[in-house]
């Protein structure tokens, strides 16, 4: 479907005429979009491709030229302080090497080619004839050159040859009054310039030679085919993306607010604000003006404030200790560090080596410990006494003691192990 409508896009331009327009409209998708930035109090930057917030409504891409690179315009409805359109323009050049690789691009996705099409009327502009099947040829071109003609002879050649052909073997002279003529045969023939062609007959080509001829051109004639064929071109194949400052253009003022209100002392209070706008290349400047009036009894007091346009001033600092910038510069008190300038934290770790050395070596004699009546044997309590309860009744533990101490040595073992682990796993941090 979409292949489809380019075709029938692609079409509807090839029945619009054969002759030249001032501006033909594209598709919305032809070109990247423009996007719009605050920069500053009443300042706004039009941006092509990226970088700010899409404009909402642009128009779709007008392609013109006048003698000069191919243009790509839209209409950009930007919003001033009030929140009222300004209704701008934006306007962008495609670079030659562009334009070469969008007509190249064009021609290969067209399904048909043939006389009538703004890309086939294109290349035949540049010397180039695109066969149906999307083959090449350069075409035939007359080559012009300087030359002399001879009075009686009519010739016209470069001038060395012609006295050969003239005479078989003769020179050239200088005549006393300045002009170089050809003696034949004692007869002397003044040279009159003129021009003559050699002719260059027609070769295989390719679409890269093709491509390169467009990017060589600095300009285009309004009378060009280049309009539509963009236009065409980039219905079915939409144009790279490149970089470009906008040229923004719109009116000189646009309306702002108008508030009134009705004052405590009875006075009636009107506030008109008024934007005016300049342009300079992508950035739109606006002075904001603000007009009070208050009347009380037919008496009216007006005051006018402006606001100029200014760049954004707030502070702007290059983030640092991150991968890909500088390390931050942090002062930092060093009262109380070592007098070698030495790291606290080392200082710290060299006083809990000795520990570790030590806990080693006692850990390499652990073998040759005395523990003497120490055991990991749980024995309390030692002693057992029946509960008496009421009614004679009594609850006798006692014959689960030796049950008990078993599951409290298990616990006892590996609460100590955990213990120990503990310990030397913090020592060796």
């Amino acid at each position: 479907m979409v292949f489809l409508s380019r075709i029938l896009a692609a079409l509807a331009l090839t029945l619009a005429g054969g002759g030249a327009s001032a501006q033909v409209a594209a598709s919305d998708g032809a070109f990247d979009k423009f996007y719009a930035q605050v920069t500053g109090i009443g300042k706004q930057t039009v941006n092509f491709g990226s970088n700010g917030q899409l404009v909402v409504g642009q128009g779709v891409p007008q392609i013109s030229t006048a003698g000069g690179p191919v243009l790509v315009d839209r209409s950009v409805p930007i919003l001033n302080n009030s929140g009222s359109p300004i209704n701008t323009n934006a306007r962008i050049s495609v670079p030659p090497a562009v334009l070469g690789k969008i007509i190249r691009g064009g021609i290969a996705a067209i399904p048909v080619i043939g006389t009538g099409v703004a890309l086939y009327d294109l290349a035949k502009e540049v010397g180039f004839t695109v066969n149906p099947d999307k083959s090449v040829i350069k075409d035939e071109a007359t080559e012009s050159k300087s030359g002399v003609r001879y009075g009686g002879y009519g010739q016209c050649a470069a001038p060395i040859d012609n006295c050969r052909q003239i005479a078989g073997s003769q020179s050239w002279s200088l005549a006393p009054d300045g002009y170089s003529y050809c003696n034949v045969g004692g007869g002397i023939f003044y040279p009159h310039a003129c021009s003559y062609g050699a002719t260059v007959p027609s070769s295989p080509s390719d679409l890269q030679a093709l491509e390169d001829a467009i990017a060589t051109k600095s300009g285009w004639p309004a009378s060009s085919h280049v309009s539509r064929a963009v236009a065409e071109a980039t219905a079915l194949k939409p144009a790279p993306s490149f970089p470009a400052t906008p040229q923004v253009t719109g009116p000189a003022s646009s309306p702002g607010t108008v508030k009134s209100k009705q004052n405590p002392d009875g006075s009636s209070e009107v506030q008109t604000t008024t934007h005016n706008h300049t342009y300079q290349g992508n950035t739109v400047n606006t002075t904001t003006t603000t007009v009070t009036s208050v009347c009380n009894g037919g008496s009216c007091n007006t005051t006018t404030e402006t606001e100029e346009p200014k760049l954004d001033e707030q502070p702007f600092a290059m983030p640092c200790g991150v991968p890909g910038t500088p390390p931050c510069a942090v002062k930092v008190d060093d009262s109380g560090m070592p007098p070698d300038g030495g790291n606290a934290l080392k200082q710290e770790t060299d006083d809990i080596d000795p520990q570790k050395t030590s806990i080693l070596d006692k850990l390499g004699e652990i073998e040759e410990w005395d523990l003497g009546e120490w055991s990991w044997t749980f024995q309390l309590p030692t002693g057992c006494t029946p509960l008496p309860m009421f009614l004679g009744v009594e609850i006798n533990p006692c014959q689960w003691q030796e049950e008990i101490h078993d599951v409290m040595t298990v616990i006892w073992l590996l609460t100590g192990i955990t213990g120990c682990f503990v310990i030397f796993s913090r020592a060796f941090q």
